[in-house]
């Protein structure tokens, strides 16, 4: 988008525009998991304790720990059950600040992905 003057900073910065996120791919899937088992089991415990109804899992933490990755091997245990799964990414910092929820998993739920115009909601829905 070009360069902008930022109060404080001695040049101009350049700037973006993120017009969409990638697909739910799955490219960590094939590797080992290690580390997590209290979280595993908080999960496990979690899907065994659910009796029909559904259930809304909040996963939150700083950058780089590993939730997409835990988000994966939950929803694989979840799967492994019968489950029907929906995830939503919530950004809760800069524009997004996290008021996404209940349109993120809307659109989940709808098979729309996060890119969908207002068109491919209303076919949707």
């Amino acid at each position: 988008m070009g360069e902008l003057e930022v109060r404080g900073l001695d040049r101009p910065v350049k700037v973006s525009r993120v017009r969409t996120l990638k697909s739910d791919q799955r490219h960590a899937s094939n590797l080992i998991f290690v580390g997590r088992d209290a979280e595993l089991r908080q999960f496990a415990a979690l899907v065994d304790s659910c009796s029909g109804n559904g259930q809304a899992v909040l996963l939150r933490g700083e950058a780089g720990i590993g939730k997409s990755r835990l988000v994966e091997e939950f929803i694989d245990t979840a799967q492994a059950k019968g489950f029907v799964r929906h995830k939503g990414l919530v950004l809760d910092f800069g524009a997004g600040k996290g008021r996404e929820a209940v349109g993120a998993m809307l659109r989940s739920m709808l098979r729309v992905p996060h890119s969908g115009d207002k068109d491919a909601r209303r076919v949707a829905v």
